[in-house]
């Protein structure tokens, strides 16, 4: 499924993605969508037993918009 359909489907949500096809810069272009919640701890449970056996690489992304005082620490 395209990223972009996959946005306005699960729209505000967080998602469990197998990326099927990435940018060079690694942009989603098409995924398979493997889980899908409003909290994002449960789909990191998941990605942690998904990730030694997806043949593709696994992303969770949130499809809405990150509110201005969200901080992001890597």
């Amino acid at each position: 499924m395209k990223f972009s359909t996959i946005k306005k489907k699960y729209k505000d949500q967080w998602v469990l993605l197998e990326c099927i096809k990435t940018t060079e810069d690694l942009h989603i272009l098409e995924a398979i969508v493997l889980a899908h919640t409003k909290s994002k701890e449960a789909l990191y449970k998941k990605e942690a037993k998904l990730r030694f056996i997806s043949k593709h690489p696994l992303a969770v992304e949130y499809t809405g918009k990150y509110p201005n005082d969200l901080t992001i620490v890597f």
